[in-house]
C-alpha cells in the first residue's frame, strides 16, 4: 500500500481476524439458550403492537422500514399478535396482513404522529402487553399516553441536514431541538434498542440516557444475499440508499472522478430515489460523468443481489446512520466496502478487516482508490466482509430485540402489574407441621425427588428464560402441584445464585396466594418449558 494513502492498515492472516458482533443470542445459546418461540411461550406476552412513520411500502422507506418489517415478522411467525401502526401510503390499502402480523396506515406524513397517539390513548388499537416505538426524527411521545411497558427503537441522532429535507423553513431547527433536547427527557425510563454500539454511546453521550437503559441488538442480513456470480471486468463501486442530502453521494461522483484521473475507468452505480436526484443529475453534468456514473432508480430484490457481487467495492458517504444495512448486505456477497467513519458505520464495517473507513471526503477518496488498484487487499477484506455479514441474522435480532421487551415488562410488572407466569407443575410442597419451610444443607442439581414428605426446601432456584435478566425485588407467579390441587403461589427474587454445574439461576421466596400463612423457600431449576428438577441434599 502507498504511504501517501494515509491509512495505518495492518493486513490480517485469515485465522486472525478481529471478533466480529454477533448479537447477544449466539452467547446466550452456548448458555443453552431457548428459541425465540421458547422466550415467547415462557414470558406471559401475547400481543406486541408497534408504531412506526412510515410502512415497508412507502417510497420513501429505508433501512429502519426494513428492520421493522424483519423483527415484526419473525415475533408473528414465534406466536405473537403483532400489529404495526404507521402513516398512509398514497394508492395503498389502509390495513393488510404482511408476514403473519398486521399493518394499519392511516394519517398524512405528519398527523400520522398526534392520530397514533389519539388512537392509543382511547384504545382505538386494542388492548396490547408491550408497545414498541420506532423514533425516526420526530417521536411519538410514547411515554406520555402509553402506561403500559414500552421499547423505543432508535437507529441513530438526525443530522439537521435531514430536518431540513423533511420540514420547510424554521421548522427544522425546531425538530432538531425537539429530537435532541426535547423529547428524550421523556425517554429515560424507557428501555431503548439501538442498533450498533457506536450509536448507543452516541445517543447516551447527546441525549443523556442512562447507560443501562440502552440496548445494542445488531441487525441481521437476509439469506439472498451471498456469494455468487463474477466481478464486473471494469472496476464498479456500488452504493445504495434514499437520495437524499444526508447521504453525499455528491461525494462519491467527486471521488470516483478524480479516481478515474489516476487510475483509468471506474464505474459507479447510485441505486435509489429521492428529492436528491435532480441535484445528482447536476452533479454528473458537472464531472462529465454520464458515460460513467449510473443513477439506477429503484431496484429489484434480485437486481440488488446481482449489483453487491458484481460490485469491486460497496460505498457510503453518509453523513448519519445507525448501521448501514447496505454494507452489510454486500459483506454478504464478499464484498468490501469504504465509508465514512460515523456511529453506526463503525460497527458495520470492521475497519482494516472488512473494509475501509475515513473522516473526510479526502480520505475516502483515497480509500476508494486503495481497494479498487490492490487485489491482495481486496482480496482480504472480501473474506473478512463474508464471515461478518455471516455473523448477522434476523432470527438473533428478534430474538434479542424480545428480550428487551420482555426486560421492559419486568420493569412494569415491579409496579404491580405482572405478565409474567411460571408452572412449576412438578413441585410437590408438604407443608405438615410447620408454616415455614426451611433448609440449611447443601443442595445439588440433577436428582429428581419426586413428591417431597418430610423434608423441607430452600428456595427455588428457577432458570429464567435466557437472556431474561432479573433482579432482587421481581415478582413472579405460578402455581404448585399438591397431591389433590394446584396451589396457587407467588414469588419474589431475593438473590442471584451459581449453580455446581456453573448455570446461573435465582433464589426466590415462594408465598402460597390462598394460605398466606405458607411461606416457602423451594429449590429448582427449570430445564425446559413446563419441567422442574428439584435440588436435593
Amino acid at each position: 500500500m502507498s504511504e501517501s494513502v494515509g491509512f495505518e492498515l495492518e493486513r490480517n492472516s485469515l485465522n486472525d481476524f478481529k471478533s466480529f458482533p454477533k448479537g447477544d443470542v449466539e452467547s446466550v445459546s452456548k448458555k443453552r439458550a431457548h428459541t425465540l418461540t421458547d422466550l415467547v411461550l415462557a414470558s406471559g406476552i401475547r400481543k406486541i403492537h408497534i408504531v412506526a412513520w412510515r410502512d415497508l411500502d412507502d417510497p420513501r422507506a429505508g433501512g429502519s422500514e426494513l428492520h421493522a418489517h424483519e423483527i415484526a415478522k419473525r415475533w408473528a411467525s414465534a406466536g405473537l399478535d403483532v400489529s404495526l401502526r404507521t402513516g398512509g401510503v398514497i394508492g395503498a390499502p389502509s390495513v393488510i396482513e404482511r408476514g403473519g402480523y398486521k399493518v394499519v396506515r392511516k394519517s398524512g406524513r405528519y398527523l400520522t404522529f398526534p392520530r397514533t397517539a389519539l388512537s392509543g390513548m382511547v384504545g382505538r388499537s386494542g388492548k396490547w402487553d408491550a408497545l414498541v416505538e420506532i423514533w425516526n426524527g420526530m417521536p411519538f411521545l410514547t411515554p406520555l399516553w402509553s402506561r403500559g411497558p414500552r421499547v423505543t427503537i432508535l437507529h441513530h441522532i438526525h443530522a439537521e441536514a435531514l430536518w431540513r429535507s423533511v420540514l420547510p423553513g424554521v421548522l427544522a431547527p425546531a425538530g432538531a431541538y425537539m429530537e435532541r433536547h426535547i423529547a428524550p427527557k421523556f425517554y429515560r425510563g424507557t428501555r431503548v434498542i439501538t442498533p450498533s454500539q457506536s450509536s448507543a454511546e452516541e445517543v447516551i453521550r447527546i441525549l443523556g440516557w442512562p447507560e443501562d437503559h440502552v440496548n445494542v441488538v445488531y441487525p441481521g442480513v437476509d439469506p439472498r444475499f451471498r456469494p455468487g456470480g463474477e466481478k464486473s471486468p471494469v472496476p464498479l463501486v456500488v452504493a445504495l440508499g434514499r437520495l437524499v442530502p444526508i447521504k453525499r453521494f455528491d461525494w462519491l461522483i467527486k471521488s470516483v472522478h478524480e479516481i478515474r484521473q489516476r487510475i483509468g475507468p471506474v464505474q459507479l452505480v447510485i441505486g435509489g430515489e429521492g428529492e436528491y436526484r435532480s441535484f445528482l443529475e447536476t452533479c454528473i453534468a458537472k464531472y462529465k460523468a454520464k458515460e460513467w456514473c449510473t443513477l439506477a432508480g429503484r431496484i429489484s430484490d434480485d437486481e440488488v443481489v446481482d449489483l453487491y457481487r458484481k460490485a469491486w467495492v460497496v460505498a457510503s458517504a453518509s453523513e448519519r446512520e445507525g448501521w448501514g444495512m447496505t454494507l452489510s448486505e454486500a459483506a454478504a456477497c464478499g464484498t468490501p466496502a469504504v465509508a465514512t467513519r460515523i456511529a453506526g458505520h463503525e460497527d458495520a464495517v470492521v475497519h482494516g478487516v472488512t473494509g475501509l473507513l475515513a473522516s473526510s471526503q479526502d480520505e475516502l477518496t483515497m480509500a476508494l482508490e486503495t481497494v479498487l488498484k490492490d487485489p491482495k487487499l481486496r482480496q482480504e477484506l472480501a473474506i473478512g466482509a463474508l464471515r461478518h455479514g455471516a455473523s448477522l441474522t434476523w432470527d438473533a435480532a428478534a430474538a434479542s430485540a424480545f428480550q428487551v421487551v420482555m426486560q421492559a415488562v419486568g420493569d412494569f410488572k415491579r409496579d404491580g402489574k405482572s405478565l409474567l407466569s411460571y408452572s412449576f407443575e412438578h413441585l410437590d410442597i408438604n407443608k405438615r407441621g410447620a408454616e415455614r419451610f426451611k433448609l440449611d444443607v447443601p443442595v445439588r442439581i440433577g436428582e429428581d425427588l419426586g413428591r417431597v414428605k418430610d423434608m423441607s426446601l430452600t428456595g427455588a432456584l428457577i432458570l429464567p428464560p435466557s437472556g431474561y435478566e432479573v433482579s432482587p425485588g421481581d415478582t413472579f407467579s405460578g402455581w404448585v402441584e399438591m397431591t389433590s390441587r394446584s396451589l396457587p403461589i407467588e414469588g419474589r427474587v431475593v438473590r442471584q445464585i451459581e449453580t455446581e454445574d456453573g448455570l446461573s439461576a435465582i433464589g426466590v421466596w415462594l408465598t402460597a396466594v390462598e394460605d398466606e400463612t405458607v411461606e416457602m423457600l423451594a429449590a429448582a431449576k427449570l430445564q425446559r418449558m413446563g419441567e422442574i428438577r428439584h435440588l436435593s441434599e
